[in-house]
């Protein structure tokens, strides 16, 4: 069961400390479960110019900070608790490390360029970037009076006419998938569709 946890929308007064603190309390939350799920981290507004930082009342925030923000899978028992474990106890234990993930969803201008970091990146839990443009050629994210196209695409599966490609990335322990395509089957964009009209 996946559940969005925690909504901060008042974006005239909200802090970059505020928003990392939350950050780290949302993925936390999510991973100290007793089935633990993904956390699922939804930006939308302005973003700097050719970075694709994230802009608050006080100060921007940059990929790094947001990856210093997430904590430390919880710890279940080393490798000496997995030697006596059965086969299916073994493939157990590591499906539920797969849910130590973070979703990184950024309907801004520039989101590509955390893509681009984030290819760069070694992390020990499951990243999953998905953004409004490239960052490249296609560099600002589009508008319309009832929202983001981007995020409109997420919620019906449709790409409007004239928005930019989205962009989409996984980054784990030991592999890259850099895709522009989303997978509208997945359970993590279900639950956004599911959240957004409550």
């Amino acid at each position: 069961d996946f559940t969005l946890f925690k909504s901060l929308k008042n974006m005239e007064k909200l802090k970059k400390k505020t928003v990392l603190k939350n950050i780290t309390a949302v993925i936390k939350q999510a991973w100290q479960k007793d089935d633990p799920v993904p956390a699922i981290i939804y930006y939308t507004g302005k973003a700097i110019k050719d970075k694709g930082d994230w802009c608050f009342v006080d100060a921007t925030l940059t990929i790094d900070e947001f990856l210093e923000a997430i904590p430390p899978p919880p710890q279940k028992g080393g490798d000496d608790d997995q030697k006596g474990m059965s086969d299916e106890d073994a493939l157990k234990d590591l499906m539920e490390k797969s849910s130590y993930a973070v979703y990184i969803i950024c309907d801004c201008s520039f989101a590509g360029r955390w893509r681009i970091k984030l290819k760069k990146v070694e992390s020990k839990v499951d990243i999953f970037f998905y953004g409004a443009c490239d960052g490249k050629k296609k560099k600002l994210a589009q508008d319309t009076k009832e929202g983001g196209k981007f995020t409109r695409f997420l919620l019906s599966g449709n790409q409007m006419l004239g928005a930019p490609e989205p962009v989409a990335l996984e980054v784990c322990d030991s592999c890259l998938f850099d895709s522009g395509n989303i997978l509208w089957s997945d359970q993590i964009v279900n639950q956004l569709k599911k959240n957004a009209y409550k």
